[in-house]
């Protein structure tokens, strides 16, 4: 039999194991996202927020293009916001937007998710040491920007 101190430390042991298995599965899960990104291509980081395009079928419809949103949702949630406010500031950014929203028939949210997928491909190159430029993103030449 034990006494309540051999409990407590016995206790004591378990709880330091877990926090050294949360900690070694962070650093895990880091050491993994660096590898992904030295080894990855922007485009599995798209599929990794969840944007990479799908068709969605059945046996009455035909094939529509659609997100699959598999990746974190408030990832795509700051995402979306931070696309909104670079479509405030980048003017080519806001060429390629009024473009394809009137290309589309006036359906911004469509527009605003195709620059959330330019833009991660953008982020994925920045984390690599790349700067964002929007010329390299759009063609600019098309966007009578030039």
């Amino acid at each position: 039999r034990r006494g309540a101190h051999g409990c407590q430390h016995h206790l004591a042991i378990l709880q330091a194991r877990r926090a050294g298995e949360q900690r070694a599965a962070q650093q895990a899960r880091g050491m993994r996202q660096r590898r992904f990104l030295q080894r990855g291509a922007p485009r599995a980081y798209l599929k990794a927020f969840g944007m990479n395009l799908k068709e969605k079928s059945s046996g009455k419809k035909q094939g529509q293009l659609r997100i699959t949103k598999r990746g974190p949702g408030r990832a795509r949630k700051y995402l979306w916001l931070a696309v909104l406010r670079w479509v405030q500031k980048d003017r080519v950014a806001r060429a390629w937007y009024e473009r394809k929203i009137a290309r589309d028939g006036g359906l911004r949210a469509k527009a605003v998710m195709a620059l959330m997928r330019k833009y991660a491909q953008a982020l994925f190159h920045m984390a690599r040491g790349a700067p964002i430029d929007s010329t390299k993103l759009f063609d600019t030449t098309r966007l009578a920007l030039a």
